[in-house]
């Protein structure tokens, strides 16, 4: 049995770890709703304990019991929609109290009402939010634009919770306060998230929509890839819609030979940067798994242009997949991703010298250019397109995200010399119209037949006196 406590303000913050209870969020590859309640466990409990809590043996154990008054939860408690633990049919969340009478969770889900709070925290409403830019997980390998982890109202659904962790969490509660805002106090967290008091856009269908796109190329969620930094709450909140995203630095470039091994046993990279006023980078390590899921290892900001960077060999496990990724940054914030994916010492026969790494990256047209034509060429880059892109799937929609009930406006599978090319260029019959904001996701695959598992999207505007006849499909700034 876990012989240790459980404290509702350690829990919040890291849900606030993984991702900001402020916004809606990223989830990427990394958790679903079952794998954020884990993670969560694993970093205030460890793996060990995290397993013995929460782990399989549970389903079934009593330990999921039927929900009786919910003013009997603590903060922090796990809730699910059955008693059992992780069953694919099974959603769960964790408690993160009330406001007034309406109970709040904290979960990664496709959608949820967020309450809607006046300027002085008072609960006036509901409203449902949708987000944009969710990538996929390996529990739903479809796109999912129309939801993340964030704050939500209970939707009635949770009927069981576990009492394994609510044992954990009356240890480290001594007084029973299940105040959302409380709670986050004690967390040493902001008040409640200012976009449930703010207008957003809507989109094709009217909803509103929280569109992550200063967000969309981070890996894994971190504050400056939110759409408003943590400081600027209330001013957003004065002005109403915030404009339109700064342009950003373009992508770093690896050199052709990046990613030899390093004295030590670790893995050197170096690069170059396209813009000549970089003031520095982030460099980040994830491990991947063949089912496309990522686990951070390290991210640090190097100070000054540094072109070059070695992974220590003491983070790195023998046939194991990992990407390494630098973003440059500037004034103006950080640029997209560069991504260079490693095997690291992979035995011989191992399936990672099979899993399609290559993830493309550095789309362009992308956060909502104009284009000047009606036969666009959409262009990306891949780290061994002769290796690692022997074909790709390409589709394109018309005025919204892709979403599980809609049709592409086009689609297209391209195969061999022309797959390599890394382009693409939209022909007159996907009927692209003047004026019209499209979405284009596209979807590598290698000579062994394996795809990138979470296609890349991209979004682009087709100017209102666009060009028939065009063929450049230039963006404009």
């Amino acid at each position: 049995m876990v012989d240790r406590s459980l404290a509702a303000p350690d829990v919040m913050a890291a849900l606030e770890t993984f991702g900001s209870q402020a916004r809606p969020h990223n989830s990427d590859d990394l958790f679903d709703c079952w794998g954020l309640v884990r993670q969560v466990h694993v970093h205030l409990l460890g793996r060990g304990h995290a397993d013995e809590l929460l782990g399989p043996r549970t389903a079934g154990s009593g330990d999921w019991r039927p929900l009786g008054d919910r003013a009997d939860l603590l903060v922090g408690d796990v809730v699910g929609t059955h008693p059992c633990a992780a069953p694919d049919e099974c959603h769960v969340a964790i408690y993160c109290g009330r406001v007034g009478d309406t109970h709040l969770v904290y979960d990664s889900s496709p959608r949820g009402d967020i309450p809607l709070l006046d300027r002085y925290g008072d609960l006036v409403g509901v409203r449902e939010i949708f987000t944009r830019y969710m990538r996929a997980t390996a529990a739903a390998d479809g796109l999912r634009n129309q939801g993340g982890a964030y704050l939500r109202l209970w939707d009635g659904r949770d009927l069981y919770s576990s009492q394994a962790v609510h044992r954990l969490l009356s240890l480290g509660a001594p007084e029973r306060d299940i105040d959302t805002r409380a709670a986050r106090a004690a967390a040493g967290l902001d008040p409640l998230p200012f976009y449930c008091r703010r207008r957003l856009a809507r989109d094709a269908r009217g909803r509103e929509v929280y569109d992550n796109a200063a967000g969309k190329h981070q890996q894994c969620y971190l504050p400056d890839g939110a759409l408003v930094p943590d400081g600027l709450y209330e001013q957003a909140c004065e002005q109403g819609e915030v404009g339109p995203a700064v342009v950003r630095p373009r992508p770093p470039a690896f050199d052709t030979d990046a990613g030899r091994a390093a004295p030590g046993g670790g893995r050197a990279f170096t690069w170059a940067y396209g813009d000549a006023d970089v003031a520095g980078c982030r460099v980040e390590v994830y491990e991947e798994t063949l089912e496309g899921r990522k686990r951070l290892v390290l991210s640090e900001e190097l100070p000054g242009a540094a072109t070059a960077y070695t992974v220590p060999g003491r983070e790195l496990r023998e046939d194991t997949l990992y990407a390494f990724v630098v973003f440059a940054r500037d004034a103006r914030g950080y640029s997209r991703d560069a991504v260079r994916p490693f095997a690291y010492r992979a035995a011989p026969g191992s399936p990672l010298l099979d899993h399609n790494r290559a993830r493309p990256y550095a789309l362009r047209p992308d956060d909502g250019a104009v284009v000047a034509t009606l036969t666009p060429t959409l262009a990306w880059e891949v780290a061994r397109p002769a290796a690692d892109q022997t074909r790709f799937r390409l589709e394109l929609y018309a005025q919204a995200c892709r979403e599980q009930d809609s049709r592409a406006l086009w689609a297209v599978t391209v195969e061999g010399t022309p797959a390599r090319s890394c382009r693409y260029q939209v022909p007159p019959l996907a009927g692209l119209e003047p004026g019209g904001t499209y979405f284009w996701y596209l979807t590598t695959i290698n000579s062994r037949g394996r795809d990138c598992f979470a296609p890349a999207e991209g979004v682009f505007v087709v100017a209102d006196d666009a060009d028939a006849g065009g063929t450049a499909g230039q963006a404009r700034a």
